[in-house]
């Protein structure tokens, strides 16, 4: 029979939190189960890494657009799927942004590390699944471009930038409404890459 739990997630998470906000990153996980009252072990029974407990102790938002991205392969339009990604992958920057903003005034956080441990980052992890869908329609000839990589690249930074921008306040000098935004990305992007356009329809 499992012996039960001693102390809920959610009391486990506001204990890893205050740790983190005190220490950053380098928060011990030791001294968090001896807080609790739980083993170290216990810890990493219930959140696989310490950036995984980092992510969820500190609420940091969750971008699931990506998740169902190859089974968009080879189906519907291709402008509407990428406009779809993009609103998705811009509502998880405009929630990122402050969030790391705040995080970057703690004291011993350091966003460099975090984001270089063993497992990749969830904005590497968008990226590369990003790419991947990218590759997938090129295969198939939805798609006509040399990089993919350059396209996500471009695309998703260009999406992070409106965050930033929003987040500093500039859009109250130079407004621009979100869906808008998005849509003319895509357009751009798809006037380099519309295998009509490039003469291989």
């Amino acid at each position: 029979m499992a012996r039960p739990k001693t102390i809920s997630d959610d009391d486990l998470l506001f204990v890893a939190k205050n740790h983190f906000l005190r220490a950053g990153f380098h928060a011990s996980t030791l001294a968090m189960a001896t807080e609790a009252g739980v083993s170290e072990a216990t810890i990493f029974k219930r959140f696989s890494t310490k950036k995984e407990l980092f992510h969820q102790a500190m609420g940091l938002p969750v971008c699931s657009v990506m998740d169902d991205a190859q089974a968009r392969v080879g189906s519907g339009d291709v402008r509407e799927h990428m406009v779809e990604i993009g609103g998705g992958l811009l509502e998880f920057f405009v929630k990122l942004v402050p969030q790391l903003a705040c995080l970057s005034g703690v004291p011993g956080f350091e966003l460099r590390e975090m984001m270089t441990q063993d497992e990749p980052a969830p904005p590497v992890v968008l990226f590369r699944a990003f790419t991947d869908y990218l590759e997938a329609e090129m295969d198939l000839g939805r798609i006509v471009a040399k990089d993919s990589e350059v396209i996500a690249r471009a695309f998703i930074g260009a999406l992070y930038n409106f965050a930033f921008f929003q987040y500093m306040g500039f859009h109250s000098r130079q407004k621009m409404e979100r869906n808008r935004y998005v849509r003319e990305l895509v357009q751009m992007i798809w006037n380099g890459i519309d295998p009509q356009e490039r003469g291989h329809a």
